[in-house]
């Protein structure tokens, strides 16, 4: 458990095993008015005293194991001060909130020490009842009762917390597996991811050089078309000059006539 699961699990046990002390209290109260003894007195101080550690471990460890820890074993010292100093066999049903308080942390091991503190308190509180009652008939079969209860609450309590502990560690093994498979998953999208990234920047790049080609064979393009203009512009001159060698050469001719004609008048 994490330290929100403590806080909230003690805050609940808290409420649980006060209610149960203080039910305690009550019964050491009512045996007090009936005997009148010392030991009752005794016994009420006991309960008192665990009730106030109860709630000043959770005071101090709430968020923590320990608090869990200490509160159930306060809860146990008032049960053992109830149980030890008086002779009633009801009151043995004190211990049922206290174990089923330990089996809310889910620990196996809680559950156990808990059993065996509550079997041990119960055979110190019949010992005593056959040692100050008159050991019948009828006292035989409560201690039967009691003996057989505690067995049977012992044995549901341990196979209870067993079986909610594998079941717990079930859920977590699959959110694990969960987990793990999710994981995977998101490294197979990752690789997609660079592959297509790698896709993409290849891409770019032939984009870039067919980019390049275009702008280079526009190039070529308007230098062609330069050098066509160019070479037309030429033979347009070339054309002209020639036109004006040939006119010059049509005027030569007939000054050369006339020059001629003239030569022969003059004979």
């Amino acid at each position: 458990m994490n330290t929100k699961q403590y806080k909230k699990t003690n805050g609940l046990m808290l409420i649980v095993l006060s209610l149960c002390i203080f039910g305690m209290l009550v019964s050491g109260l009512g045996n007090y008015q009936t005997t009148q003894s010392t030991e009752s007195i005794v016994s009420i101080v006991i309960i008192a005293i665990g009730l106030i550690g109860e709630v000043f471990s959770h005071l101090i460890f709430k968020e923590r194991k320990m608090g869990a820890i200490l509160m159930l074993s306060f809860s146990a010292i008032s049960y053992l001060g109830l149980m030890v100093f008086s002779t009633k066999t009801g009151i043995y049903v004190y211990a049922f909130p206290i174990l089923f308080a330990c089996m809310a942390y889910l620990n196996i091991k809680l559950v156990v020490i808990g059993n065996i503190e509550v079997i041990l308190i119960n055979v110190v509180h019949m010992v005593r009842m056959a040692l100050e009652r008159d050991f019948d008939q009828t006292l035989g079969h409560e201690i039967f009762l009691v003996c057989l209860v505690l067995v049977l609450v012992a044995l549901t309590t341990i196979v209870i917390t067993r079986l909610l502990t594998q079941f717990n560690k079930e859920n977590l093994d699959s959110v694990r597996e969960v987990n793990l498979a999710q994981e995977a998953a998101n490294e197979r999208m990752r690789q997609v991811a660079d592959k297509l990234s790698e896709a993409f920047e290849s891409s770019n790049t032939v984009f870039n050089t067919l980019n390049q080609c275009i702008e280079v064979n526009d190039t070529s393009m308007t230098e062609i078309a330069n050098a066509i203009d160019s070479t037309a512009e030429a033979v347009q001159n070339q054309s002209e000059m020639c036109m004006d060698i040939h006119t010059q050469t049509e005027a030569t001719k007939h000054e050369i006539s006339d020059m001629i004609h003239a030569s022969d008048e003059a004979k």
